[in-house]
């Protein structure tokens, strides 16, 4: 799951959280409606990383 990070919209607090993908407001620590900060959201992705891994070992085995 990515972390996103979120802008309240009452208090002003920024904060990050791990949140489903898709997800577009969650709830502040104030009880409102926090919506997502797209600039200052991350997300990891691990696709192709055995493939890739296993290609440069190869490579440098002499394989």
């Amino acid at each position: 799951m990515p972390i996103y990070k979120f802008d309240c919209t009452k208090c002003g607090t920024s904060f990050e959280t791990i949140v489903k993908m898709g997800t577009e407001e969650t709830t502040c620590k104030c009880g409102e409606v926090a919506k997502k900060d797209y600039a200052g959201s991350m997300m990891f992705s691990s696709t192709g990383l055995p493939n890739g891994h296993n290609s440069i070992r190869s490579k440098l085995r002499g394989k």
